[in-house]
C-alpha cells in the first residue's frame, strides 16, 4: 500500500467490468491512482479487455479474497447491488478506502448492517453520487442556501434515459426484485441524492407508483420475466415546513436522455437541464422583476475519484459535494420507504 501524499500512485482493485469501464476511465484521469486489478464474476472477456487498456493490470475471479491482502489502497465496487454488502464489509474491516456505486445495497437490513459497520470503523467510503459534482447543481445549491428557505415551495426532478427502451437487455439483475429495484434504485437513487443535496432536510415519501414496460425481456438471448420497475414516480415532503418534491424516473424512455431539475418559489424559478451522456447542461434563473440568467455548461467533469486524494485537494471547492456511505444510507432509507408504501397501498 502507498501513502496518498507520496509520489507513488494508490493502487486500485476494481470489482466489476461492465460499468466498471467508466470507473476505470475516472481512475485513469485521476493523478495519484493506478488501476491494478479488475475483478469479475462471469464476464472474463470484458475484464481482460479492460485490463489490457491499463499498464501492469491483471484480472481475478475472486476479488473478495484479495481485499484484505494489503495489496490495494482503494477498492472500487461496481458490481450489482446485491453483492455490495459482502465487498463493502470486507473492505471496511480491512481499513482500505472504498468507492462504491449506487445504490448502497438492495435491502433495508443490509443498509442497516453497512451503516453500523461504517460508523463503528469510521471507514472511508465514498459513493458515486457524481451528479452533485456538476457545477450547475452546486450553483443551484448555493442560491438556495443563500436565500430564505421559505421562498421555495415546489421541486420537480426527473431522470429519463433510453438504455432499456428496447426489449433486449444484458443485465438480468436489473429486472428482478420487484417494484423499486429497477428505475428507482438505479436512476432514482441519484435523484433522491440530488434532492437531499439541494435541500438537506428531513424528507419522507408520501406516495410511490411503479410501472414495468416489458414484462418479458430478451436477456442475452433468452426470454426472462421482469419484475422490477422501468418507470417510477415518487412524491415527498418535509416534516419541518410545507415543501414538496416529485421525482420521476424512466429508463425506457422514447425521448433523448435528460436530467431535469425545476425548483420554484413565490417569485423565482431555477431550471437545469443536463445531458447525462456528456454532462453538458443548461442553467436558467428567473426572478420576478429581474433579468433572466441563462448559462451553458460544457466540458464538465463529474469524476468522484478526486475525493480519494484529499491531501492533494479536490478541484471542487464545495465540501458537501463529497458523497459518503452516510448519504447513500439515507437515500436507501427513502427507497425502502417508497417500496414499503407501494406494497401496503
Amino acid at each position: 500500500m502507498h501513502d496518498a501524499v507520496g509520489s507513488d500512485p494508490l493502487e486500485v482493485l476494481l470489482i466489476g467490468a461492465g460499468f466498471g469501464r467508466q470507473h476505470a476511465n475516472w481512475i485513469r484521469e485521476t493523478d495519484g491512482l493506478r488501476l491494478k486489478t479488475v475483478g469479475y464474476h462471469a464476464n472474463k472477456k470484458a475484464a481482460e479487455e479492460l485490463a489490457r487498456e491499463h499498464e501492469h493490470c491483471d484480472v481475478t475471479d475472486a476479488p473478495l479474497a484479495l481485499i484484505g491482502t494489503g495489496r490495494y489502497d482503494v477498492v472500487s465496487i461496481v458490481s450489482p447491488p446485491a453483492t455490495h454488502e459482502a465487498f463493502l464489509s470486507e473492505a471496511m474491516k480491512a481499513g482500505v478506502t472504498v468507492m462504491c456505486e449506487k445504490p448502497l445495497t438492495d435491502s433495508a437490513a443490509s443498509a442497516e448492517n453497512l451503516f453500523k459497520l461504517y460508523t463503528e470503523r469510521q471507514a472511508q467510503v465514498h459513493v458515486t453520487f457524481q451528479w452533485r459534482l456538476h457545477p450547475a447543481l452546486i450553483r443551484a445549491r448555493s442560491l438556495i442556501r443563500d436565500s430564505d428557505a421559505a421562498e421555495w415551495s415546489d421541486i420537480s426532478i426527473s431522470f429519463k434515459h433510453n438504455f432499456l427502451t428496447d426489449n433486449d437487455s444484458n443485465w438480468a439483475w436489473r429486472h428482478t426484485g420487484g417494484p423499486g429495484e429497477g428505475a428507482l434504485s438505479d436512476l432514482g437513487s441519484h435523484m433522491l441524492d440530488l434532492l437531499r443535496f439541494l435541500f438537506p432536510l428531513d424528507w419522507r415519501v408520501t406516495s410511490a407508483s411503479f410501472c414495468i414496460v416489458h414484462e418479458t425481456r430478451n436477456i442475452r438471448g433468452a426470454d426472462a420475466p421482469c419484475t422490477s420497475d422501468d418507470r417510477c414516480d415518487i412524491d415527498l415532503e418535509t416534516a419541518a415546513r410545507p415543501l414538496k418534491a416529485r421525482i420521476g424516473c424512466n429508463r425506457a424512455s422514447d425521448n433523448h436522455p435528460a436530467i431535469t431539475i425545476a425548483i420554484s418559489g413565490e417569485n423565482r424559478k431555477i431550471l437545469i437541464d443536463i445531458n447525462p451522456d456528456n454532462a453538458a447542461a443548461k442553467f436558467s434563473l428567473d426572478i420576478q422583476g429581474g433579468r433572466p440568467v441563462k448559462d451553458l455548461y460544457t466540458d464538465v467533469s463529474i469524476n468522484p475519484y478526486q475525493f480519494i486524494l484529499p491531501a492533494r485537494g479536490p478541484s471542487i471547492d464545495e465540501p458537501s459535494a463529497h458523497a459518503t456511505l452516510e448519504d447513500a444510507y439515507k437515500v436507501q432509507k427513502l427507497i425502502e420507504e417508497a417500496k414499503s408504501l407501494f406494497r401496503n397501498s
